[in-house]
């Protein structure tokens, strides 16, 4: 069974989440795993989402390569309760900017 949003081979979540267009789910699109996808997560708003995962630009600095990390960050932050615990989530709260490659933990991309 495939992810319900990958249609005639176009993920159409990509019109949800703009900035990752590079990082190629397709192994998940074409199967059952699509259920695991942080974007399907995200977007059904499957457990604990982050209010800026739509926007973060961080993830404009991950590679095609990239997407087990990407799943890693997401499972450890975006989609999780720990979100509140992002260095770059309390950046925002506060009002400020963080830099684009700065990471959940605060370490550099």
């Amino acid at each position: 069974m495939n992810c319900p949003m990958f249609v005639d081979y176009v993920r159409e979540c990509m019109d949800f989440i703009t900035m990752v267009k590079e990082i190629n789910t397709t192994l998940y699109c074409a199967s059952e795993q699509y259920q695991n996808c942080p974007f399907y997560k995200s977007i059904k708003k499957i457990g604990c989402v982050c209010e800026m995962v739509s926007v973060c630009p961080m993830y404009k600095n991950l590679s095609i390569r990239d997407f087990d990390r990407f799943k890693e960050i997401c499972r450890n932050y975006c989609l999780s309760d720990n979100n509140v615990n992002c260095v770059r989530y309390k950046m925002r709260k506060s009002g400020n900017t963080p830099p684009p490659d700065l990471m959940p933990d605060g370490g550099m991309l």
